[in-house]
């Protein structure tokens, strides 16, 4: 059984997946960075009227859809403080500002993890990186090259390729999504899923497989592959609220529907799998 340090956000889907990693791996340490509302996320825009009911109407819809995959499952319930206790005897919390503090690098000395696990978190600095052990891995919520940054599990349905949704699971290093990738997967499209349940069911299908990948890890039975593009890092600044109105005005939330329906798909991009 490996001995794990995860470093994880707060939202539903980070809580789902220290819970599933903990009935197979000794979590000996959890990191858990708070988020922010997450349901009602603050926004920094000035919009109309209109506008603003989008913005509300797709955080409420992510809501729900976090809520049926990830907090409604008869094997998990995150709602009390047994849930955490179950996860790990050895918690602490953080806000974003202090995720690199010395309160941190003092926890993360006190233990001696095989392997660390990011996901939903903050950039770390060298100062956090250099007391990970040499396993150290990233999850991020994109197909990298081609998705990386920030809200990559919007821009893959927004550029009408919803197949292009998906993770990747790299080695963690100080390149912002750039170290060597070790295990991918793409979107599963269901015929009625809006954008937040293609995202939900995706992620869902990845955490599956994840307590392989850690096995295959602790036997050192894996290859990294190096990414040789640079491919397309989303930037926070290149989304807006007014995004939303292809996807709910002209899309109605459909647009998986509507790419199985006109065949549009664009070639899926080659994904490196650590297993088939």
């Amino acid at each position: 059984m490996s001995k794990l340090l995860l470093i994880t956000g707060n939202h539903p889907r980070h809580l789902y997946l220290a819970g599933l990693l903990s009935e197979f791996h000794d979590v000996v340490g959890w990191v858990i960075q708070e988020r922010g509302d997450f349901l009602t996320p603050e926004s920094n825009y000035s919009v109309d009227e209109s506008l603003n009911e989008l913005y509300s109407l797709h955080f409420k819809r992510r809501y729900l859809a976090e809520k049926r995959f990830f907090m409604d499952d008869s094997t998990i319930n995150i709602n009390g403080s047994k849930f955490y206790s179950n996860v790990s005897k050895n918690i602490i919390r953080c806000s974003k500002k202090d995720l690199n503090s010395l309160s941190i690098s003092n926890f993360i000395s006190g233990i001696s993890p095989d392997i660390a696990i990011t996901y939903g978190i903050n950039i770390l600095d060298n100062s956090i990186l250099n007391l990970l052990p040499i396993e150290k891995y990233n999850i991020h919520g994109g197909i990298s090259p081609w998705y990386r940054g920030n809200i990559t599990h919007f821009w893959p349905s927004y550029m009408l390729e919803p197949q292009m949704t998906g993770l990747t699971m790299r080695r963690l290093t100080a390149i912002l999504d750039g170290g060597p990738i070790i295990h991918q997967n793409t979107g599963i499209l269901v015929r009625g899923d809006g954008l937040h349940e293609l995202a939900c069911r995706t992620v869902k299908s990845f955490f599956s497989e994840l307590s392989e990948v850690i096995d295959r890890i602790a036997s050192k039975d894996y290859l990294l592959i190096n990414q040789k593009s640079s491919g397309k890092l989303w930037l926070s600044s290149d989304w807006n609220p007014n995004h939303l109105r292809l996807i709910y005005n002209q899309f109605e939330d459909k647009i998986v529907d509507y790419c199985l329906e006109n065949n549009i798909f664009k070639v899926r991009k080659k994904i490196i799998r650590l297993f088939n």
